[in-house]
């Protein structure tokens, strides 16, 4: 779900695409969120809803 809502707020594909390789590394699902979290903080989430960038 978090991989759906980055790329559906419109993160830039450059940042999804390196979100998507490392969640595919594996682990737990709290792993794998920290892993996309590392690639597209809150921040860039909050940027691209809102229209801050």
């Amino acid at each position: 779900m978090l991989l759906w809502l980055i790329e559906a707020a419109g993160v830039r594909r450059e940042l999804v695409a390196a979100a998507r390789v490392a969640a595919a590394a594996g682990g737990t699902m709290m792993q794998r969120a920290g892993a996309i979290r590392r690639h597209v903080p809150w921040t860039e989430v909050r940027a691209a809803l809102w229209g801050e960038r």
